[in-house]
């Protein structure tokens, strides 16, 4: 006979553990199944000799949701926290250049030039956007700001997070903040000065303090560990899901898993599906096709991570900050640089200067057929050019995902509402994944916060 529970979430990424972790915490009867031997998703860490590579994102910015979540677990102490005042930079024109992250600064910077700063002075006299399609990233920038700011920073910024085209890439789904403040006060920057003044009229004494970009010591996998190690047997690893069968009548999922060769059976009256779009459509195919249709719609770019080391003592002496973003206009195939020897402490030996480099994106998608040698090779003479260095870099290690980040193309938000639409048929089924809108470790978390939430409230004791 089948185990009948409270509610069964499939995919241990950080949002189907976050939303398990809750649930759990709520008191109900779950079960978390993973495919694979490990949980984390696309946040896997992994020492390699003494170098401590990530994988997938590298951090995260600290939210109200996630520091709640660390002091939950007792991960304070663990919490490895970068310098907020380190620079980003950009290259252009052959040299780096640092992100202004302020007004004056932007006014001084040499990134941008006379006439690309006085046309985001004039930004507060555009008209909002009064069309009903969804507008695209790179459209709204050079209507609101120009040319130059989409060019030299807002694509790199995009190149950076989804490794997206901002021409096809859906605004109000990417950005809704910047979406809203466009409608509610026309101005983005006039919109971002009152909406500034009225949090502060509203709690005046409040300090607000600066959002702190974080790890762990021993890397982000910590965190998805951590809540795995909460879940323990709960938690069902090398467990795939086979099938899902929707019934009329209590229990309304039946689902079907094989774990050490063995097929098992659970039901439940409430499934939380936390895997990707493609996945997610193949298991719903037979039974919600108009739902799986939908999300077999969704489009990942591919990319490779390509870790290198330098010797320090052959790098610019003052070489530190966040990281390097690369137009696309200098036409170089790195998307982008993080520094993690810079970021973090004790991410490579002493002596050397440890980077994590990203090619491929939705503008290059063959990188990823390229053989490993070929990739070293690429991302280490552009990195030397870069860094102004003659030194040869030390290749650590390739990673390839095929699929890695869901683009919110234009249309994205119909086709969410689609979704929507069609979940409200089935009692009790709910998606939770990064394809629906927030890609970062802090939307997985306050996606999952969220949903156990919901959760609870309609699932009866």
């Amino acid at each position: 006979m089948a185990q009948n529970l409270d509610v069964v979430v499939i995919g241990a990424g950080i949002t189907g553990l976050t939303t398990a972790y809750y649930l759990k915490k709520s008191g109900l009867k779950i079960c978390l199944l993973e495919k694979s031997n490990r949980v984390g998703g696309v946040i896997h860490s992994n020492k390699v000799d003494n170098y401590l590579l990530e994988y997938g994102p590298n951090s995260f910015q600290e939210s109200d949701e996630i520091k709640e979540l660390v002091t939950e677990l007792n991960l304070n102490s663990e919490l490895a926290i970068a310098d907020s005042k380190m620079p980003r930079y950009v290259y252009f024109q052959n040299k780096l250049q640092k992100v202004p992250l302020s007004p004056p600064a932007l006014l001084s910077s040499s990134l941008i030039s006379l006439s690309g700063k006085l046309r985001v002075l004039a930004e507060p006299f555009i008209n909002k956007y009064n069309k009903d399609e969804e507008e695209s990233i790179a459209s709204f920038v050079r209507r609101r700001l120009g040319s130059e700011i989409h060019d030299r920073l807002v694509s790199p910024f995009v190149s950076g997070i989804y490794a997206g085209d901002t021409e096809n890439l859906s605004l109000p789904a990417s950005f809704p903040l910047l979406a809203k403040l466009e409608k509610d006060h026309r101005s983005i920057i006039l919109g971002a000065i009152k909406s500034s003044r009225n949090k502060t009229a509203n709690k005046p004494q409040e300090k607000k303090l600066a959002k702190r970009l974080c790890s762990f010591k021993k890397g982000l996998s910590t965190l998805p560990e951590a809540l795995a190690n909460n879940l323990k047997a709960l938690l069902k690893l090398n467990a795939t899901a086979l099938s899902i069968k929707i019934s009329q009548e209590k229990p309304y999922y039946q689902i079907k898993f094989q774990q050490d060769h063995l097929t098992h059976e659970i039901t439940t009256n409430c499934l939380v599906l936390a895997t990707p779009a493609a996945i997610t459509a193949n298991l719903l195919e037979n039974t919600v096709p108009d739902l799986a249709s939908e999300l077999k719609a969704i489009e990942y770019v591919p990319i490779a991570i390509v870790h290198l080391s330098f010797p320090i003592s052959k790098l610019d002496p003052s070489l530190n900050g966040f990281g390097v973003l690369i137009p696309r206009s200098e036409n170089f195939r790195v998307l982008g640089s993080i520094w993690n020897s810079s970021l973090f402490t004790e991410r490579s030996p002493k002596d050397e200067f440890l980077l994590t480099n990203f090619i491929g994106g939705s503008k290059d998608p063959n990188a990823i057929f390229l053989t490993d040698n070929e990739l070293g090779e690429i991302v280490s003479n552009e990195i030397k050019t870069i860094l102004s260095t003659t030194a040869n870099p030390k290749i650590i290690s390739v990673y390839k995902y095929q699929k890695a980040i869901p683009q919110y193309t234009i249309g994205h938000l119909s086709r969410l509402s689609r979704i929507e639409l069609a979940l409200r048929k089935y009692s009790g089924l709910h998606l939770a994944s990064n394809y629906l809108q927030g890609v970062s470790v802090p939307d997985c978390v306050s996606r999952g916060l969220s949903l156990a939430k919901t959760i609870k409230d309609t699932v009866i004791l």
